[in-house]
């Protein structure tokens, strides 16, 4: 829909790109303080995860919240880092291995070669940096 409003689009200055953009957090110890969203943990949006990881997240800080208020603040922050590690580990892993990956030359150049041999990996990888593997088919 929007092809033909670019038909005459050309660069006003170069690119200029960040990154990575992975930031670890060291959870706070302050009784009363709970991190949620970018704050806790940042990773790359190179997949999309930046809307699951602040709802993700926001709840799991949600709930620590409620057991602060219910039960003291003994705890808590560290159970919301265990949490936080539980949740989002696996993906974590998966998007800096990607972010690895092509930011490698070698590996863009054997994945440009793999490609038209094994499609159904190169469907399975975008498939689960979608979350589209979570039930759904892709």
């Amino acid at each position: 829909m929007l092809r033909d409003r670019f038909t005459g689009a050309r660069l006003l200055t170069p690119p200029v790109v960040l990154g990575p953009l992975a930031v670890d957090v060291t959870p706070p110890t302050a009784d009363g303080l709970l991190l949620a969203g970018d704050a806790a943990g940042f990773i790359d949006p190179m997949t999309g995860d930046g809307m699951r990881f602040a709802v993700s997240g926001g709840e799991l800080a949600a709930n620590a919240a409620l057991d602060a208020l219910a039960d003291g603040w003994a705890g808590v922050q560290a159970r919301l880092v265990r949490e936080r590690g539980r949740e989002f580990r696996a993906k974590w892993r998966f998007n800096r291995a990607l972010r690895a990956l092509v930011a490698s030359p070698a590996a863009l150049r054997l994945a440009g070669a793999l490609a038209p041999i094994a499609p159904s990996l190169f469907q399975a990888i975008v498939c689960r940096a979608g979350d589209c593997d979570r039930g759904a088919a892709c």
